[in-house]
């Protein structure tokens, strides 16, 4: 279960993103540089598969990562790769041309479902691709991907939508120079709607960690 939100304004991405996670995992290792070449990426680090679900360069490429409850892993357990590497090799690339390339070249069949997000600068809406397991589909344009983008193992399909509606009134409510905050706040609630659908969740085993 994570959501992901954003707003554009005078040139600038303000970018929002609660990763939610099994209590029983290790804690997430603070943001760190790496460097490859000439590209610096900041990004947190799951201790556990080794890479990441945020990641930021200094060409101004952004990545973030969440998992596709909707689909069911079609690989074994012992035969997956964490989705997080995919992060951590992607984000070294300089732009979305390099990482729609980058997804081309990889063998995708080793990872569980997916949707990856891709802003490049802060003027343009993200581009998506959405991995069921089978079928990459790409999502960029005039279809437009719309923030936010929301995933959760409860109820897959009800509580991503429920946490857009919660997320797109409370915007067009909100005056522009209050859109950023208003995302901020609504990241760090987990009232008064039930805290197991909350975009700051919290359920038995499960809640947001970062």
């Amino acid at each position: 279960m994570c959501t992901v939100s954003w707003h554009f304004s005078d040139g600038k991405l303000d970018l929002f993103f609660n990763r939610d996670e099994s209590l029983a995992r290790l804690e997430a290792e603070p943001p760190v540089i790496e460097q490859k070449g000439s590209v610096s990426t900041l990004m947190p680090r799951d201790p556990v598969g080794g890479g990441s679900w945020l990641a930021a360069n200094n060409r101004g490429l952004i990545l973030a990562l969440l998992n596709n409850y909707r689909h069911p892993p079609r690989t074994s357990p012992d035969q997956t790769l964490s989705r997080g590497l995919l992060v951590r090799r992607l984000s070294a690339l300089e732009n979305i041309a390099g990482v729609r390339r980058g997804l081309a070249d990889e063998t995708l069949a080793f990872y569980s479902p997916f949707s990856l997000l891709a802003f490049e600068g802060c003027r343009r809406g993200p581009v998506q691709w959405e991995w069921d397991g089978e079928t990459l589909k790409e999502t960029w344009g005039t279809d437009m991907v719309e923030s936010p983008v929301s995933t959760s193992s409860l109820m897959p399909r009800l509580v991503p939508a429920f946490r857009q509606y919660l997320v797109r009134r409370a915007v067009k409510r909100a005056h522009r120079h209050e859109a950023a905050s208003t995302l901020l706040a609504l990241h760090r609630a987990n009232q008064p709607w039930p805290a197991a659908v909350a975009i700051a969740m919290k359920r038995r085993g499960r809640a947001t960690v970062s």
